[in-house]
């Protein structure tokens, strides 16, 4: 997560910038290639962004176009509004930028409370995707069973002995 990242979350819709003091509240969780970004919105919602950078762990992810009908910067994307009987509500706009997946929650129902265009419109202005390990080769494709659901690669047989020290050491990972 970069800092152009966080003030891009930071700035919420044209014309409104965030208080500075809200980054210093923002607190930022980062573990190896997870990070996670909270930061208050100026109508009082509370937004996370969560970012999972693929190349930095080897891991890959894969989900079914079908379930994608949204759109960010041309990329599917896919929302899913959750809501208590309570009337307690999270937002989640989810998508994939080449290794990178992205999570955009909010504290609300977005259909109700009128910030989907103000959502997306966030989502559309964080900074394009740099890869921990720009040379780290892509997964193979993804292979599906009869069912069309996905198949995981089997685990190898014997592994070398610099992927057992990747493994147990990540800096020792070819592309770090």
């Amino acid at each position: 997560m970069t800092w152009k990242g966080a003030v891009g979350l930071l700035l919420w819709s044209a014309g409104h910038v965030v208080n500075a003091l809200a980054l210093l509240a923002a607190a930022i969780y980062v573990l190896f290639c997870v990070a996670w970004l909270h930061a208050p919105l100026p109508d009082g919602h509370q937004v996370t962004l969560f970012e999972h950078d693929m190349s930095a762990d080897g891991s890959r992810g894969w989900r079914d176009p079908k379930d994608e009908p949204e759109r960010i910067n041309g990329l599917p994307a896919r929302l899913v509004v959750l809501e208590a009987s309570s009337g307690k509500a999270v937002s989640l706009l989810s998508w994939f930028e080449g290794r990178r997946e992205y999570q955009l929650w909010v504290d609300a129902n977005i259909v109700r409370v009128p910030l989907r265009g103000r959502l997306f419109a966030l989502a559309a202005s964080l900074p394009r995707a740099v890869p921990a390990c720009p040379n780290e080769p892509p997964p193979p494709p993804m292979r599906f069973d009869a069912n069309g659901h996905p198949v995981d690669e089997p685990m190898p047989q014997v592994l070398t002995q610099a992927q057992m020290d990747a493994l147990l050491d990540g800096s020792k990972r070819p592309c770090k």
